[in-house]
């Protein structure tokens, strides 16, 4: 299979192999996935981070200068995707929502104990409310 078009080709040379995005993500994959999986906590999050990643590591690789592993570099690149999602207001946002199955028990009657402890209340002087 050809290597995925991309900045500079897609290709990049390490240690006299000539890596493509395709190769390394077949390869790193599977790790990218998990740390993902791990750092965000829902399948359905982690999948988007590590497509994000891929493609930030797919943009960023003609730029990888070799100091470290690709290894290492991949896992930098998804921790960051991970916390900048982590920070992202519309996660923030879609944490503290309420689902739709706990608004409807909200809106149920109350029960007969809550309609005591209301009234309990209430009898009480305002200062001790």
């Amino acid at each position: 299979m050809d290597a995925l078009p991309g900045p500079a080709g897609g290709r990049t040379q390490t240690e006299g192999q000539p890596m493509d995005i395709e190769t390394i993500i077949d390869t790193y994959g599977d790790d990218m996935l998990r740390l993902c999986i791990l750092y965000l906590g829902e399948r359905q999050l982690a999948e988007d981070a590590f497509q994000t990643a891929a493609i930030r590591a797919w943009k960023s690789l003609p730029g990888f200068r070799g100091e470290s592993s690709i290894k290492t570099w991949l896992s930098r690149i998804t921790v960051n995707v991970c916390r900048d999602t982590l920070r992202s207001g519309w996660f923030r946002m879609r944490k503290s929502s309420v689902s739709i199955d706990a608004l409807t028990n909200l809106a149920a009657e109350p029960s007969a104990r809550d309609s005591e402890v209301t009234q309990a209340v209430l009898a009480l002087p305002g200062r001790y409310r």
